[in-house]
């Protein structure tokens, strides 16, 4: 069964917006009376079927509301540098969505790559990956907001840096988490964090912890950092 997202779907709003509308109808060719499953990205998922077909707009007769289901990773957050390569940003996007990742912030350090980013794009390719793992929470994404700043507004619980300064092993940092707070790990550009960030994160007790022992590329520790807080989040 194909799965939608519509943003504010509800039993008193039934129906598809236009882009997901245009995708049913004119590009996977359903037609009425067609079942499909639509989601809000918020944790809900219906099933229903297509009652009335339209350009803009399909209106959905829902069959049935799934109770809510708890997102295992939702307390689960990154921060993270942007990469250089667009290609290399949109695909940790999707990866990291596709795993249930609750937020990512877009961090402006000391050695970012990249000051500008598509915010508008990279929702769309997360709300695509989450359709295509069958989810039904869509990540929230945050634009870039320089380091210091993030760190003074943030309101995670616990929260971790990838960094080679005394850092925890995977071990510890697994009892550092706490599945039922929100956790976030700060994951930094090519050339990593400067001594000067690392230093301002610790007086924020904020824990620093590595990867592995190899040198990572900002997506891959952002990925490994999501399929660990998985693991420990389950």
């Amino acid at each position: 069964m194909h799965l939608f997202y519509s943003k504010g779907f509800s039993q008193n709003n039934p129906v598809l917006d236009e882009k997901e509308s245009h995708h049913a109808i004119n590009v996977l060719r359903l037609q009425r009376n067609d079942n499909i499953a639509i989601t809000d990205g918020a944790g809900n998922l219906f099933h229903g079927a297509i009652q009335e077909v339209n350009k803009k707009s399909c209106q959905i007769l829902i069959n049935e509301q799934k109770p809510l289901v708890a997102n295992a990773a939702k307390g689960f957050h990154l921060a993270v540098s942007p990469t250089k390569s667009i290609d290399r940003m949109e695909w940790m996007v999707e990866k990291c969505t596709e795993l249930g990742i609750g937020s990512i912030t877009f961090l402006k350090s000391r050695y970012s790559e990249r000051k500008e980013i598509n915010l508008t794009k990279l929702e769309a390719i997360a709300a695509g990956a989450m359709k295509q793992s069958q989810r039904n929470y869509l990540p929230t994404l945050f634009p870039i907001i320089p380091f210091a700043e993030y760190l003074q507004k943030s309101t995670a619980n616990i929260q971790f840096i990838a960094c080679q300064h005394e850092s925890l092993s995977i071990d510890q940092w697994t009892k550092k988490t706490d599945k039922h707070k929100n956790n976030c790990i700060l994951i930094g550009p090519e050339g990593g964090f400067s001594e000067e960030e690392v230093i301002l994160a610790l007086q924020k007790q904020v824990h620093p912890i590595a990867l592995g022992e190899q040198r990572l590329r900002t997506e891959t520790a952002a990925l490994a950092a999501c399929h660990l807080m998985n693991i420990f989040t389950l």
